[in-house]
């Protein structure tokens, strides 16, 4: 009978895309899902009592995971992305993000644990490509001088790098975040045209080439030259303003 209660859950676990395995309370495999065999190569009969610790070189013996799973048993908790990276027979290095949840008889005592995996691999490689890819930018704005700025047209939240805040002589975080804020920024000679050339670029949506003068807390002037374009959404309302300031001066 409980045999084939096991083959029953395994058939619906079949349905699911994602991989999973079913554990008993002392941590030993009893089922895998069809998911999961064809991502770690595993054969039909290949799922026994040893197959946790023994399948591709004892690859699923994991001592944290471990840990962690009898760590649930005891609290009477769940697992949540518990992140695994290590070579895996016939897939190479792997990043893996598991999840348990205990499955409990009537009486609430743990039973069973189903153990769902995902495969993260690629996703890690593109966000650590991504923050590469800001760090290079970061760092070029810096060499250069370039900073860059989005003005959420709706919220009048504006925000700006760090490059954009040392342009007009401000400490990390010492801009206001609004239009306002910036216009007091301005040189009063230049601040009517300043604006005047970001609310054409909100008729428009042309990308605005522009030069005016800032002045710092301590009182001295500098050159900005601004390049921005505005965005609107689906009904052709302005939505963000995003462009860079160049120190001319």
């Amino acid at each position: 009978r409980l045999t084939a209660a096991l083959d029953y859950v395994t058939n619906i676990l079949d349905t699911v895309r994602d991989p999973l395995m079913v554990l008993d309370a002392s941590l030993r495999v009893e089922r895998v899902n069809r998911a999961f065999r064809q991502m770690f190569q595993v054969g039909e009969g290949d799922t026994d009592n040893t197959f946790f610790y023994e399948l591709g070189g004892r690859q699923w013996d994991i001592p944290e995971l471990r840990t962690r799973l009898s760590e649930m048993l005891a609290r009477d908790t769940t697992v949540e992305d518990f992140l695994v990276e290590r070579d895996f027979v016939g897939l190479g290095h792997r990043s893996m993000l598991l999840n348990a949840r205990p499955m409990r008889r009537a009486d609430g005592a743990t039973e069973r644990i189903i153990l769902a995996v995902e495969d993260v691999t690629e996703r890690r490689r593109h966000e650590s490509q991504l923050r590469d890819s800001e760090e290079r930018l970061r760092l070029s704005q810096e060499v250069a001088r370039v900073g860059a700025f989005d003005w959420h047209v709706q919220t009048d939240e504006h925000l700006w790098t760090e490059e954009m805040e040392a342009l007009h002589g401000l400490p990390r975080g010492g801009f206001g975040g609004t239009r306002t804020a910036w216009a007091a920024l301005l040189h009063p000679d230049d601040r009517v045209a300043a604006m005047a050339a970001v609310d054409r670029s909100l008729t428009t949506q042309d990308t605005v080439d522009a030069d005016w003068r800032t002045v710092w807390p301590d009182g001295s002037v500098h050159w900005l030259s601004a390049r921005f374009r505005c965005f609107v959404d689906a009904r052709g309302t302005p939505v963000r303003v995003t462009g860079v300031n160049v120190d001319i001066t």
